[in-house]
């Protein structure tokens, strides 16, 4: 049995993985719904005090990923994952009851961002192992969820308010929320096909160095070379068998299988048993072969330990702190694009209708692009580095542009940028860690991604806030988000350089260092 990659159950993991994102990212995004209902309860606190309750919950659930990150790799996606899906529901329910605005900080902000950041990361690392080919892809379908998230969790969550109160609407929509841990219990980990691949194994026989010893077992010519290769293909080093073909072409026809399984195990030691086995069957000649002795293609309970230890080094590599730099630099600004587009609108005299519409354009724009951005990733057209430097290039000159037009069409070009190009940023960071470090690091640099994420979010408020407060026009403000978010992309060519020198093995060399 093949284990399922870049296909069958991978894309159970893709849409499940999309159905934890579409809550979560509705949940966070629609916070401004929740928001004036807050201000509403407590009109004697401050607007700041009521919006920090949200900015709390992202701080908390970005700076615990490096904790979330070493229990993910202890454990499972699956295990984390419904985890999460149970602290975020204690956590809304808590919140529809608290009997202050004090509560609020430790049930929405702090319960609930610890729930919230183990779906994140989970939502971003589950479908790795499944994924080779198609990974850009995967991760496009997965991050377009948020897009249906935020319109379909405005919508319910207005609605809800509505006709029910405070805490009837929360804990109805919290019952909705709740219905993802069977999306969560859908993260098999790739591990399960173990035995099945075990199973496939073993039933290729034993093997014996004599025929007449009755342990061995024989099969037929066709039917094994036919398994062997389907076993064996998609490990085969090409440079390794090219060389064992040249070596056995004058192998006798009637050479004992065993024989010259274990000849090629000598010459070439590093190769596993299913690669030998592959190649001895096609220079076998007869009606009838002895099996070879195989062994599991499942790694060995060491290479299981060292593929699931968590890289808490990893925060030192240079590499890893230009990446983290980069995304801190993008997302302190790009953090208050969509925030700013309400006061903006107010401040030029654009209708709140309006300026709703402008909004929603976000979410429509970015569930198509998101999913081109991975297929885009995966063509491999461009680098991806490059690829993301533009991204962010290009959301940081729409930025740009609002501020210098100071009108509707300025507040388009903002909202077009970050729909079009910015969340897909996001989207494309693990290609780019998987790409620098390796598949088994990807776990460990996003989760130190993370927490640069976690400090953008305190610089965007008091610098957007900042700004403001001394200029007196929100439009000073989109110029700042223009510098940062240029500035990001100018980090990532750096990094884009790097893998270009490095062309030749990139992954190894800085898995190496970051270890």
């Amino acid at each position: 049995m093949a284990l399922p990659i870049d296909h069958g159950w991978a894309w159970v993991i893709t849409f499940a993985c999309g159905g934890l994102f579409f809550w979560m990212v509705g949940n966070e995004k629609n916070g401004g719904i929740v928001l004036v209902e807050v201000m509403e309860m407590y009109p004697e606190k401050s607007a700041t005090s009521a919006l920090w309750i949200f900015s709390v919950s992202t701080l908390v659930g970005d700076m615990s990923a490096p904790v979330i990150g070493l229990l993910l790799a202890k454990t499972s996606a699956r295990f984390v994952g419904m985890l999460g899906v149970g602290i975020m529901t204690i956590g809304m329910i808590s919140f529809a009851y608290s009997p202050s605005m004090e509560y609020m900080y430790l049930t929405r902000g702090v319960i609930v961002g610890i729930g919230n950041g183990m779906i994140l990361l989970v939502v971003y690392t589950a479908s790795a192992p499944y994924f080779d080919k198609r990974k850009g892809l995967s991760l496009g379908l997965t991050t377009a969820c948020s897009g249906f998230g935020v319109l379909a969790t405005a919508i319910s969550l207005r609605k809800l308010f509505d006709n029910y109160s405070f805490s009837g609407a929360l804990t109805l929509h919290t019952g909705l929320c709740i219905q993802t841990m069977v999306l969560a219990a859908l993260l098999r980990p790739l591990s399960y096909y173990s035995r099945w691949v075990k199973s496939s194994n073993e039933s290729s026989g034993e093997v014996s160095a004599e025929e007449d010893n009755s342990n061995s077992c024989t099969v037929d010519q066709n039917e094994f070379r036919k398994r062997s290769q389907s076993l064996g293909s998609k490990h085969l080093r090409e440079n390794d068998i090219d060389n064992s073909r040249n070596m056995f072409l004058s192998t006798p026809d009637k050479m004992d299988s065993l024989s010259l399984h274990q000849a090629i195990r000598k010459e070439n030691h590093h190769l596993s048993s299913l690669q030998i086995l592959a190649i001895s069957s096609q220079h076998l000649e007869g009606s009838r072969i002895i099996a070879a002795p195989i062994t599991s293609e499942i790694p060995s309970q060491d290479n299981k330990k060292k593929k699931k230890s968590f890289k808490w080094k990893i925060v030192y590599n240079p590499w890893c702190l230009i990446l983290g730099f980069s995304i801190l630099t993008f997302t302190s600004g790009t953090d208050s694009v969509l925030q700013c587009i309400p006061p903006l609108g107010k401040q030029i005299g654009i209708s709140k209708e309006f300026v709703s519409i402008v909004l929603s354009l976000c979410g429509v724009m970015q569930i198509p692009m998101r999913v081109f951005h991975g297929w885009f990733a995966d063509r491999k057209i461009l680098p991806v580095a490059v690829h993301v430097g533009l991204c962010m290039a290009f959301t940081g000159l729409m930025a740009l542009l609002c501020g210098l037009l100071n009108n509707t069409a300025g507040m388009v070009a903002a909202v077009v940028g970050m729909g079009s190009a910015g969340t897909s940023v996001f989207g494309l960071m693990p290609i780019i860690a998987r790409e620098l470090f390796g598949i088994d690091h990807v776990e460990s640099v996003l989760a130190m991604n993370f927490v640069y994420m976690g400090l953008s979010i305190i610089i965007s408020t008091f610098a957007s806030g900042g700004i403001y407060e001394y200029t007196l026009h929100w439009r000073n403000v989109y110029y700042y988000i223009a510098a940062c978010a240029i500035s990001g992309s100018a980090l990532m060519f750096v990094i884009a350089f790097a893998m270009r020198r490095k062309a030749h093995k990139p992954s190894n060399e800085l898995s190496q260092s970051a270890d």
